[in-house]
């Protein structure tokens, strides 16, 4: 039998508790590890957390949204209850200016008498010429005595009133297409018995500064009714006219048709210059007058 000595034997628990201590240093090791790298936790662990983190900031949008929606309603019912009528203009947005597709407020007891006419534009022969015109049209807001009104005309985008408008002009284009909306001002007392002239010349090149004027049309703005022009697209008849002189004497043509839908029948001899054409849209917002009649 092999005795053991009490030198081997210390020397052996020696061994044991340096074993027992490396094995701890490891683990201590591995717990920082665990510390100072989240992604090592528990994912399950994680998922929560982050699941939670995203419940608060929901939370908070929502809380956030709801502060806003309160206001708005404060600010509806603040509106609901005073004296303001809200009226949409239904007017045609193709131009940039400050009254187009505008929401006016009118206070309660206000006037308003705002007529809204957007040149479309035009069909013309070519009059002789072996090339198309260049069109130039000029509105005019022309009063019951023949007299033409004065600062009516409302361009939008900050320019001041004019009492005439000049389109732009299209080079050698009998079918121009202007589009342009201009919104009139005109008082009720001046709007009976008055109407709005177009004239059209041809701008030529040739000779600077000649305009030779070739047609007008015109459109009442009331009907014998009392009923306004209605709102809509109306195709005027443009009547042939080479002399200012005879557009001066405004009851030599108020007497004609002005549009092709108040046309006599076919045996009228307005009939026969009906070859040409001008398109206007009108729209009319007022507290006064109706279209009802």
């Amino acid at each position: 039998m092999k005795h053991v000595s009490a030198a081997e034997t210390s020397t052996d628990t020696l061994v044991e508790q340096t074993v027992t201590v490396e094995a701890n240093k490891v683990e201590i090791e591995k717990s920082k590890e665990t510390v100072s790298d989240p992604s090592k936790e528990n994912p399950e662990k994680l998922q929560n957390e982050s699941f939670l983190l995203g419940e608060d900031v929901e939370a908070k949008e929502i809380k956030a949204q709801n502060a806003v929606l309160k206001e708005d309603i404060a600010l509806r019912k603040e509106i609901k209850d005073t004296d303001v009528v809200i009226t949409e203009t239904n007017v045609n947005p193709k131009e940039d200016n400050d009254f187009t597709n505008e929401c006016q407020l009118c206070q309660f007891g206000e006037m308003r008498n705002d007529l809204y006419i957007t040149i479309e534009r035009g069909e013309f022969e070519k009059g002789g010429k072996s090339v198309a015109r260049n069109v130039e049209v000029t509105m005019f807001i022309v009063d019951s005595t023949g007299q033409i009104l004065k600062d009516f005309i409302s361009f939008g985008s900050g320019e001041p009133l004019a009492t005439e408008f000049h389109s732009f002009v299209l080079y050698h284009n009998n079918s121009p297409r202007w589009a342009e909306l201009l919104k009139l001002p005109i008082p009720v007392d001046k709007f009976k018995g008055a109407h709005l002239r177009f004239e059209f010349r041809h701008c030529s090149t040739k000779e600077k500064g000649e305009k030779k004027l070739f047609g007008f049309s015109f459109a009442p703005l009331m009907q014998e009714n009392g009923r306004t022009l209605p709102d809509g697209t109306h195709e005027l008849i443009v009547h042939k006219c080479e002399e200012n002189v005879s557009l001066q004497d405004t009851s030599r043509y108020l007497k004609f048709p002005f549009s092709k839908g108040h046309l006599l029948g076919i045996n009228h001899p307005t009939v026969k210059t009906t070859k040409e054409s001008f398109w206007i849209t009108s729209f009319l917002c007022s507290t006064k007058l109706t279209q009802n009649g």
